[in-house]
């Protein structure tokens, strides 16, 4: 049993640092749906990476009687392998994504973007703009995209809500906003084609 015990304790142990990384990853980044196999090996190659990074904190937490003797400092440096470093690789990896640096690499070695749809790789920038949306029944609805706008993100399927209706002139442009507008949500099902323009 105390066998057993230490391997489930081992695996959590390296589980917990990649699964932080990962689902803080996720949250910000859409990620396309993987087989559990997967997700367990990119948990534990992080947790690999974590600990790597962490060997001298590592090394010194498993000192003979270091817990023992510095309860405090032990507590704090398991918080901070397991739990904070992994949410500080995982925000410093999303911000390197959206750099121009990454995109320089990512066109200089053909490196497939992360991000699976251009639809959740133009919201993410997160400009505001007009939209002028064609439904595939030959209307033109015309929205802002703004603050209290939302689109929805990968996996999920594609509608967009827009916080404010503006009025269109015959010739298809934009003159002005529709008085007690709430906005309007649009199923991307029923729409053909999506335009946006500088607000």
């Amino acid at each position: 049993m105390p066998t057993s015990a230490n391997a489930v304790f081992v695996l959590v142990v390296f589980l917990i640092p990649g699964f932080v990384f990962t689902r803080l990853f996720g949250f910000s980044i859409p990620l396309r749906p993987r087989d559990t196999t997967y997700v367990v090996l990119d948990s534990l190659a992080v947790s690999c990476i974590d600990y790597a990074f962490l060997s001298p904190v590592v090394w010194l937490l498993l000192r003979p009687g270091f817990s023992s003797n510095h309860p405090v400092w032990t507590v704090i440096g398991w918080f901070v392998t397991l739990f904070a470093c992994p949410v500080a690789f995982a925000l410093t990896a999303v911000r390197f994504i959206e750099s121009p640096r990454a995109d320089w690499l990512r066109r200089a070695f053909r490196i497939v973007h992360p991000v699976p749809k251009a639809w959740d790789y133009f919201f993410r920038q997160g400009k505001i703009c007009w939209v002028l949306a064609t439904m595939k029944d030959g209307r033109v609805v015309a929205g802002l995209y703004g603050t209290k706008s939302f689109a929805s993100s990968y996996p999920d399927e594609e509608d967009l809500y827009l916080q404010t209706l503006c009025t269109l002139s015959a010739e298809g442009e934009i003159t002005g906003i529709v008085e007690r507008s709430e906005g309007a949500i649009l199923r991307m099902s029923e729409v053909s084609l999506l335009e946006f323009y500088n607000f």
